[in-house]
């Protein structure tokens, strides 16, 4: 298994002139060919999910299998999603909470306002693990701007059609950020199943990592294809 980062985050150094999608998914089959990983099962969280599904279009070859966790790509079209990315990436908030991570990992309410409304349904509950988790990378994050920009050029409903393999969606039926509604229309247009977590938020990995590995292990099982 193979957990990149995607260009600019993590360390990760950004692509230079990134235009659209296709040039992340390129960067990710570039890196799992290096490691004479493909074929394979292609699994991303939400820009992740979205560079997934255009890599799974571009490369069918490649992609053995395709899972999307609350995969953004249909809402960042709209006009809150434009607002919220430029917010994001002109302040860049979670780079400034980053600072104190083990003060909001240790205390629920530091934790509730941090996490509380757009990420998760129930933020105190998150594990003081999976908190330092989201917020250890933020600060080796170097260019998300680029991301956002390339996120709201494109509709990957355009290319849905394309994808041949075998998919499966998993969503947070609390999902603030991304609304199950675009969940149901991926399954509905690639066709795949589509599982509901329900009570869990747009970070639904953090909020219920065992029920998530769970049905990422029985698709993956089911499908034969090994992950990157």
């Amino acid at each position: 298994m193979l957990v990149p980062d995607l260009p600019g985050h993590g360390g990760t150094a950004p692509l230079p002139a990134a235009e659209t999608l296709a040039d992340y998914a390129r960067h990710a089959a570039k890196v799992a060919e290096h490691e004479d990983l493909l074929p394979a099962a292609a699994v991303g969280y939400s820009l992740g999910g979205v560079v997934a599904l255009r890599l799974a279009a571009e490369r069918p070859e490649a992609v053995s299998a395709l899972v999307l966790i609350a995969s953004a790509g249909i809402v960042s079209l709209t006009l809150r999603a434009r607002v919220w990315l430029d917010v994001v990436s002109a302040f860049r908030p979670a780079r400034l909470v980053a600072r104190a991570r083990d003060a909001v990992a240790r205390r629920p309410n530091l934790r509730a306002g941090v996490f509380g409304y757009w990420g998760a349904e129930d933020p105190r509950a998150l594990a003081p693990e999976a908190v330092a988790g989201f917020l250890a990378a933020q600060p080796e994050h170097e260019d998300v701007d680029t991301a956002s920009r390339v996120l709201r050029r494109e509709d990957p409903r355009t290319y849905l059609e394309r994808v041949r393999c075998p998919a499966f969606v998993v969503w947070g039926a609390r999902d603030r950020l991304i609304p199950l509604e675009d969940g149901i229309e991926y399954a509905r247009r690639l066709p795949a199943p589509l599982r509901v977590v329900p009570a869990a938020g747009h970070l639904i990995v953090g909020e219920y990592p065992e029920e998530c590995a769970e049905l990422l292990l029985g698709f993956l099982t089911t499908s034969g294809a090994r992950a990157v």
